[in-house]
């Protein structure tokens, strides 16, 4: 390590840069499980802090009760084969399965944190010493800071069923990360692996770049060759035979519409940049959609050229399936079968709350914005900017009241859910139907 001598020192880069050249001596002296833990825990933090009402009073929300949960306790083992939204979904199944061995007064908790371990594990993989992905501290801190102070995302936070979606980019860092020493370990991520192939469409995604290791890169991992196969023509056989709920809308629609273009914006664009929940500075007029349309055509462009000229094999992995999961969502939305045409763009552009499946397309942003920065700037200079853009961020997420989680409209029924579980408790033989959130969701369990 080069070092400044004191006599030297005399501006404030010189000072900068003899501190910045000692840190970096030190984290790099360092075990790397320290390293990694610190960048786990950032985001877990700053996520607990955000939402910390949601785990301290925790309550099921919507499919966890009223599907998930209600399926298992009414239909047991069977509940596993039923689709739900023309996808099968194995993964919330079993694990709901499981849920109702334990005292059903414990389940709201056991949803809600197993919402978060979810959240962890992503972080785990993301940082990993396993991993490739991310290739530099700059890039985990960057990224670590960025998911602590993701926007526009109320129903993710202690949410399992909206958290479900972690579980694709879990299964894919799973196949990129280099294989544990420990048996148990690598045994648990297969069954991971398997449970995430038969859950949602994630196999599908998984499989174009499955193949494209397999016979350009001679990657021989047969078994996820094998699962993302299984997988994918399961639930595209599922899909093709379950009368169809979700909008369609057409390819020219998508690339036209001033509202795909506002739609990017405020559900990607804004909460990846600004870190804020929703952007009204405009009211979706024809005169204020061309800057709109403008600006995220140049942002796709120069994201396209970063990642083709500087990203390496595993992230471009990543990023393809983070882009073709959002392109496909942009497609076929799930907003309820009462919106169709154009209507359906309309709601998605300036819908507040955002949405689970726009995650993927806020941490693709977010990885090229880390990947564009470490790049293009000067390594000392880059953790100015990081500093400088950690300070923004977390200015604006708290000027714009986006730093605490507010699940709009949600309601308090613990004491309505734990007079349900105590009237089943009672009187096994009595069907009893409890209150959930969303206001209008209701757990069912019938008598036994």
């Amino acid at each position: 390590m080069k070092r400044v001598p004191r006599k030297e020192m005399t501006s404030l880069r010189d000072l900068y840069a003899h501190f910045f050249d000692k840190f970096q001596h030190r984290v790099r002296k360092m075990p790397q499980s320290y390293v990694t833990a610190f960048f786990v825990l950032l985001p877990s933090i700053l996520y607990v802090a955000r939402a910390w009402q949601y785990i301290a009073h925790p309550q099921l929300y919507a499919e966890d009760g009223a599907v998930w949960m209600a399926d298992a306790h009414n239909k047991g083992m069977g509940s596993i084969f039923l689709p739900y939204n023309q996808f099968l979904h194995t993964f919330e199944r079993v694990f709901a399965l499981l849920v109702i061995h334990f005292p059903l007064d414990w389940a709201p908790f056991l949803f809600n944190v197993t919402g978060f371990a979810l959240f962890v594990l992503m972080c785990y993989y993301l940082f990993s010493a396993r991993s490739s992905i991310l290739t530099s501290n700059f890039q985990r801190l960057f990224i670590a800071f960025s998911l602590g102070l993701i926007a526009n995302f109320t129903q993710f936070y202690f949410n399992f069923s909206n958290s479900i979606f972690l579980v694709g980019v879990i299964g894919l860092c799973i196949y990129l990360v280099q294989p544990s020493r420990h048996f148990i370990v690598r045994l648990l991520e297969k069954v991971f692996f398997i449970l995430a192939c038969l859950t949602l469409p994630f196999a599908c995604f998984y499989l174009p770049i499955i193949l494209f290791d397999y016979f350009r890169h001679k990657t021989k991992k047969v078994f996820y060759l094998v699962c993302s196969v299984i997988g994918s023509v399961t639930q595209l056989m599922i899909y093709a035979s379950t009368a169809t709920h979700r909008p369609t809308i057409p390819i020219t629609m998508l690339l036209s519409s001033k509202y795909v273009f506002i739609e990017l914006l405020n559900q990607i664009i804004t909460p990846a940049l600004f870190f804020v929940r929703f952007y009204n500075g405009f009211n979706a007029q024809s005169r204020e959609g061309l800057p709109i349309a403008i600006f995220c055509i140049l942002l796709i462009l120069l994201s396209l050229f970063v990642v083709i000229k500087h990203a390496g094999t595993k992230l471009r992995y990543f990023i393809f399936f983070l882009i073709v999961f959002t392109m496909v969502a942009l497609k076929a939305p799930l907003v309820g079968s009462n919106i169709v045409g154009i209507n359906v763009l309309r709601f998605m552009a300036v819908t507040p709350g955002g949405n689970r499946y726009f995650f993927y397309g806020i941490l693709s942003l977010l990885l090229i914005i880390a990947l564009a920065a470490e790049t293009y700037i000067k390594k000392r200079a880059s953790y100015v900017f990081l500093a400088g853009f950690m300070l923004f961020g977390l200015t604006l997420s708290i000027a714009s009241d986006s730093w605490t989680i507010h699940k709009f409209f949600f309601v308090s029924y613990s004491q309505a859910y734990s007079e349900g579980v105590e009237k089943l408790r009672k009187n096994p033989r009595t069907p009893v139907a409890i209150p959930e959130n969303p206001v209008g969701w209701t757990i069912e369990l019938n008598a036994k």
